[in-house]
């Protein structure tokens, strides 16, 4: 089932993309695995094809310049870019080293780095926005059993106080 919508030719190469930069630190985790299954299910690549991207790029046949020629379209770049930002918020940390990877694939895309300002700034409210919804459920168990809370309070004050800072400077 073809949920995003990406011109038949560069289905591949952004399967690959991605693959590339998350096997960046040398591992695929089954979770990464099992993510880039469903990425590719998700733009129209058959099982076969989604595993035989996978193997292409635990063996490193192919260099990132030479993957994205193959994207053209500006929607696919940006689905693209949109999807990998997604990823480094996963560890709750967009960090320098990813900024500026992200700066030089870009660059490889021929893709406007205002855009990607614009982006990383979604991004980071969209991420923001799940910490804020995270706490808000924390706060609703408060209210149901302070045990609770203070159970999480004790085992992580810095990341509990943090988050609702940042909620408070959200809303």
């Amino acid at each position: 089932m073809k949920k995003l919508v990406i011109p038949q030719q560069e289905e591949i190469p952004y399967l690959k993309t991605l693959l590339f930069i998350a096997s960046a630190d040398e591992t695929l985790t089954d979770e990464e695995l099992a993510f880039f299954s469903d990425e590719g299910e998700n733009v129209g690549l058959s099982s076969e094809e989604i595993e035989t991207a996978i193997n292409w790029i635990k063996l490193k046949k192919e260099p990132l310049e030479s993957i994205v020629k193959g994207i053209q379209s500006e929607e696919t770049k940006t689905v693209l870019i949109t999807r990998l930002l997604e990823l480094c918020y996963l560890d709750g940390d967009y960090s320098l080293p990813e900024k500026s990877g992200m700066a030089d694939l870009c660059i490889l895309l021929d893709f406007d780095l205002k855009k990607l300002r614009k982006l990383e700034s979604n991004a980071e409210f969209s991420h923001r926005m799940k910490l804020c919804k995270c706490q808000y459920n924390i706060v609703q168990k408060v209210e149901n059993n302070n045990v609770q809370f203070f159970r999480i309070f004790q085992t992580d004050p810095v990341r509990i106080l943090s988050s609702l800072s940042v909620c408070m400077t959200v809303l």
